[in-house]
């Protein structure tokens, strides 16, 4: 059948086989061109919007090597390219666009979720289908404060860019984005102001941080205790130099200038001194004990007395010898040369 001129009418024809026209095929609102055996693909208008409908069983395709949906000024909105990718714009620029890869997205990606579940984004590690994100931004839902928080993937180490990575998350602090912690590319974690503060516990109980000038671990409550497994010890150093050593089932040990000056026993406590070296007792340190080198000396500095107190006082030698002994209620012996 061959339609050559405008016309119409108003009985229905059927066509066996082609139908050729060389004009324009005017249609009323809600007037459907219909295909199929069961008029399965419709086309119409409803006076309103157009409808291209599948209502039977089947999918409605759309083939082409590239597909195009855009505007009437040409602005694109989706563009399928056969073997290749898919875009998505707007605005009439590109968004999001697959690649062999996987798909790029320009600018921000946000995903919200109204269900139960959690959103989220896995990708397969060790291989080139990897989920590739820069930068994440968290922005307060309840309204439209922006962005308050932040984590961010930046090459380099201490501002020196290279092939090197690093995790910087940000929080607002009322006015901008500052850096709270960094995990840095060999694995340290570092909170980078003086601030900042480790705190642990349900009532942020212990807290581990540096002020500016002292590090500090500060607990405000129960104790403090530092524990080691059997044959291990707890050492304070400053560098390689030993201040305080405790060691599983052993000494408790004091140093001064990585030099060991006391230490515990299991009969008690061993002072070690030098020669020179003063014990001294009293608020102004008036009694002294110490070995000058030659002698063994006992110093009272102070004006008043000097007083040895037993009901059984005894001066003898290193061998026993006895010099001088005093009992209580009783006699004073003066010896020469272990006699009296």
């Amino acid at each position: 059948l061959n339609c050559t001129s405008s016309g119409s009418t108003g009985a229905n024809f059927t066509v066996g086989g082609d139908l050729n026209v060389t004009g324009n095929i005017d249609v009323a609102d809600n007037v459907k061109i219909k295909f199929g055996t069961s008029d399965d693909l419709e086309i119409y208008h409803d006076g309103t919007h157009s409808h291209i409908r599948e209502v039977g069983t089947g999918d409605l395709r759309l083939r082409s090597d590239k597909l195009q949906l855009m505007n009437e000024n040409s602005e694109e909105f989706f563009v399928g390219t056969s073997n290749g990718s898919v875009e998505l714009y707007f605005d009439d620029s590109k968004k999001l666009e697959t690649t062999s890869a996987g798909a790029t997205v320009s600018g921000n990606l946000l995903v919200t979720t109204t269900s139960a579940t959690s959103t989220r984004f896995s990708g397969n590690r060790g291989n080139a289908n990897n989920l590739h994100i820069a930068n994440i931004e968290f922005e307060n839902s309840f309204n439209s404060q922006g962005v308050i928080a932040e984590i961010r993937a930046i090459t380099g180490d201490s501002g020196t860019q290279s092939s090197k990575g690093q995790l910087v998350f940000y929080t607002d602090d009322g006015s901008s984005l500052a850096e709270r912690l960094i995990i840095t590319s060999d694995g340290n974690t570092q909170i980078p102001n003086d601030t900042g503060k480790l705190q642990l516990g349900a009532s942020q109980d212990l807290a581990i941080y540096h002020d500016g000038t002292d590090s500090i671990i500060d607990n405000n409550t129960g104790n403090l205790n530092l524990v080691c497994d059997s044959a291990q010890a707890i050492n304070l150093r400053h560098g390689s130099e030993n201040m305080i050593r405790a060691i599983t089932d052993g000494a408790s040990e004091l140093y001064f200038d990585n030099e060991k000056k006391l230490h515990t026993t299991a009969g008690g406590v061993v002072v070690t001194m030098g020669d020179n070296d003063e014990i001294r007792l009293g608020n102004s340190g008036d009694l002294k004990l110490f070995h000058n080198g030659a002698n063994s000396k006992i110093v009272d500095s102070n004006a008043n007395a000097f007083q040895i107190q037993s009901d059984d006082t005894r001066l003898q030698s290193i061998n026993g010898e006895s010099y001088l002994i005093g009992v209580s209620n009783g006699s004073v012996k003066l010896y020469f040369d272990n006699s009296t």
